[in-house]
């Protein structure tokens, strides 16, 4: 896995050039977007400015352009919109659930299936995670690359803690109502919802022994990722 790092490192520039690119584009249509639609509203309420038939269907192509372009960006970033307001002040790993944020509910279950030596890699506001190091003795790693590389760079930067051992890959943001975590585990897993219809998400192809093959984005009537990961000791051998 390092040398795949390693390969896309060498062309991360490029990416940083398009990304900005793409991103003063998505300006551009939005600018667009609401000058013509001003113009659109006031040629409707003052006499004297005309209302062209032609700024409803290229407010509309505007805009999907805008959609798709943004939802690029967003995924390179790993962000997502229904969030983005609450990011701003907080880490979606410690919004309240319940009264409880769900990093610290995922951390007591883990503590109470006797699982205590947990890390936590940090990116975006890490600072707001540090109080966890006191209250409950956890390490926290810092991912310098968070909003380029996110999950994918995580595992890396936490590759000298998950080396040779057994260990739960988690995401802050999961809420999880019953503790699932067990302080053994037969083999290595990932869990997976079953879609019925369309998904956009990650869907996962195994073989006859429900062993992961292959993975791809989208599907129908399939299975996707969702939730934790259990590496086991001989999987991470392999796989780290």
């Amino acid at each position: 896995m390092p040398a795949i790092f390693q390969k896309l490192d060498k062309i991360r520039p490029l990416y940083d050039v398009v990304d900005k690119i793409v991103l003063f584009v998505c300006k551009l249509l939005l600018i667009a977007d609401i000058l013509i639609t001003t113009y659109q509203v006031l040629g409707r309420y003052v006499p004297f400015i005309k209302d062209p038939s032609w700024t409803e269907e290229t407010i509309l192509t505007l805009m999907s352009y805008m959609a798709v372009l943004s939802a690029a960006l967003a995924i390179r970033r790993g962000a997502h919109i229904r969030m983005t307001v609450f990011d701003r002040y907080l880490p979606k790993g410690l919004l309240k659930v319940f009264g409880e944020p769900m990093v610290e509910r995922q951390i007591k279950q883990l503590l109470e299936a006797g699982i205590t030596d947990i890390a936590i890699v940090v990116g975006y506001m890490k600072e707001r995670f540090e109080y966890l190091s006191d209250k409950y003795g956890i390490k926290l790693i810092f991912n310098p690359d968070y909003a380029v590389r996110n999950n994918i760079g995580s595992i890396e930067y936490a590759i000298d803690f998950l080396k040779d051992r057994n260990a739960y890959i988690l995401s802050s943001d999961n809420w999880i109502r019953n503790n699932m975590y067990h302080s053994y585990e037969a083999a290595a897993w990932y869990s997976a919802k079953h879609s019925d219809g369309t998904t956009s998400e990650w869907t996962l192809i195994t073989d006859r022994k429900g062993r992961i093959i292959d993975t791809f984005p989208g599907g129908r009537d399939c299975d996707y990722m969702f939730g934790p990961v259990y590496f086991s000791k001989d999987f991470s051998r392999q796989f780290l």
